[in-house]
């Protein structure tokens, strides 16, 4: 029945924020399907260059323009949302795990042990997520910089997630703690019954965060290498030809604003939802 609840609570609703919240859902689920069939959907191979004049504007021959190697930005744009998608999700996962996870267990299980916890996370959810990911890349080779992100990510969701769970259990638990429930068995329950709401806020809002700030680290060169250019690599690229062809940044610029667009939608799913659903 809980997993029903959870089920419900993503569809669309009366209020103006759930439906905005499902619209977010809905475009990232049409981003993960153009990068999961971005070879069919391209029209070139990646990198292949010379299909048409360089630096030429959108046509029916190349709808978003070519760059200056004559490279359909079309296709490459397809190829570079792929890797950021792919990338995003494994900075995603690493945050989620090291971040929402630990913070449900610091919050129902390690006491006094988890509030030391939540000191050393709070001041790390302190420091930007672009410059602790910067500190962390070094101690990790290029191809780790998604884990890095993710790291760095994780202190933000740890922080949102603990809070709300030390909220709630001064709020509802007391009178079971008095009781002699056993603090596994609360976890277990609040897992079922807190556990979506929580999920639909956390993990879009870490989804977006971990995606700019991949796209920014590849910006400054500390991301993705060429040939497999991400979409912050595509726009690093395009500032030479920036003033006289706009549109070899604005592809993958548009892009990259659609998928943190819609992550920062999506992460609306959690709002109206109400304690009176939880027993």
């Amino acid at each position: 029945m809980s997993a029903w609840v959870g089920i419900v609570d993503l569809l669309p609703t009366r209020d103006p924020k759930r439906r905005f919240a499902t619209i977010g859902l809905l475009m990232l689920a049409v981003l993960a399907v153009l990068s999961a069939a971005h070879r069919e959907l391209a029209p070139y191979a990646l990198d292949q260059a010379n299909t048409g004049p360089v630096l030429a504007p959108g046509s029916m021959a190349h709808l978003f323009g070519t760059d200056a190697l004559g490279r359909d930005m079309l296709s490459e744009t397809l190829y570079a949302l792929a890797i950021s998608m792919s990338n995003a999700c494994v900075g995603f996962l690493v945050a989620m795990a090291a971040g929402m996870l630990l913070g449900f267990a610091a919050g129902h299980l390690l006491g006094r042990f988890g509030i030391a916890v939540r000191v050393f996370m709070g001041v790390a959810a302190a420091i930007p997520p672009l410059l602790l990911a910067l500190l962390l890349s070094a101690a990790f080779n290029r191809g780790s910089v998604a884990l890095a992100v993710g790291l760095a990510t994780a202190p933000i969701t740890f922080v949102r997630v603990y809070d709300r769970v030390r909220a709630f259990l001064i709020d509802k638990d007391s009178t079971f703690a008095h009781a002699g429930v056993e603090p596994m068995t609360l976890f277990r329950r609040d897992v079922i019954y807190e556990f979506h709401d929580l999920l639909a806020m956390s993990s879009a809002r870490a989804f977006g965060s971990v995606a700019i700030t991949l796209a920014t680290m590849s910006f400054f060169g500390f991301g993705a290498a060429p040939p497999a250019r991400d979409l912050g690599l595509m726009i690093a690229s395009a500032q030479s030809v920036l003033p006289n062809a706009w549109w070899v940044a604005a592809a993958p610029a548009l892009a990259l604003i659609v998928l943190v667009l819609a992550a920062r939608l999506a992460a609306g799913l959690a709002t109206g939802s109400t304690e009176n659903e939880r027993p």
